[in-house]
């Protein structure tokens, strides 16, 4: 099981939004996957069109003694919400879905590696875990760190979102030091991934290939700008693959998804 983290500490870059999108293309994939809305906007849970629910709060704070064991805390996510249509889904989504109790966890737990002995619990059951975080950092964040094997960094082309990835960066840089210290390995960053992409925008071009050369090894093709997120956002689909399957929008979304699942796969 590897753990990913989708995270920018610049807001509004789309993290959650991809999240969704990464999870429901690894189980189109076939793989089994955990999604875990470490939000207490609990956007994640919206996007999934599942109804916000104190599971993450109970799975960490009430524990097995008041309704936090597993088998609790997860939703499963119906298919046909983001499959493409017409299609059997070999994997499975799951869902540990968030409400505004999630900003109480910091206050009832002192165990940094809380989350990391959780899912523990469920090593065998689940190929990924996908961790979708709130923008403004908290010391639950450092829990969200410590527990995840690899980080995806979402960014929007512009300089505020370029600060974002610097201070995340800083902060991959001393967790996976945290987990060296305790015999784990270090938290690898396996995409930067550049969204709502303007081509015909001098700005966008120029920064993108401000990106290109010190994140070359990491860095995806561009996600354009387009009204259907903001459709698929109203919609009962899931994710564009159900919503939109033929769109070019789609198709690049696909090919990070693969993208990831390689790079997540041949990392030792």
């Amino acid at each position: 099981m590897r753990t990913v983290m989708v995270y920018n500490e610049k807001g509004g870059v789309g993290k959650t939004t991809l999240s969704a999108q990464l999870g429901a293309g690894l189980a189109i994939l076939g793989h089994k996957v955990l999604m875990i809305d470490a939000d207490p906007q609990a956007h994640l849970t919206v996007a999934l069109k599942q109804r916000k629910r104190p599971y993450f709060y109970n799975l960490l704070v009430r524990d097995d003694l008041d309704g936090g064991a597993w088998n609790e805390c997860l939703t499963l996510v119906e298919s046909t919400l983001y499959q493409f249509p017409n299609r059997e889904c070999a994997g499975a989504v799951y869902l540990v879905p968030g409400n505004p109790e999630t900003a109480g966890i910091v206050g009832n737990i002192t165990d940094s590696f809380a989350l990391f002995n959780k899912l523990e619990e469920v090593e065998e059951t689940f190929d990924y875990v996908f961790i979708d975080t709130a923008p403004t950092r908290s010391t639950l964040h450092a829990m969200l760190y410590l527990a995840s094997d690899h980080i995806i960094i979402p960014t929007q082309l512009e300089a505020m979102s370029f600060d974002g990835i610097k201070q995340t960066l800083q902060n991959l840089q001393r967790f996976s030091h945290q987990r060296r210290q305790m015999g784990l390995r270090e938290i690898s960053m396996v995409a930067l991934i550049p969204n709502m992409f303007r081509r015909t925008t001098g700005l966008h071009n120029e920064n993108l290939k401000l990106l290109q050369k010190p994140f070359a090894r990491v860095i995806t093709e561009p996600i354009p700008l387009t009204i259907l997120w903001g459709e698929l956002s109203q919609s009962d689909a899931a994710s564009i693959f159900a919503y939109h399957p033929k769109s070019k929008i789609t198709q690049v979304t696909w090919e990070i998804v693969k993208c990831v699942e390689e790079r997540v796969s041949n990392y030792v």
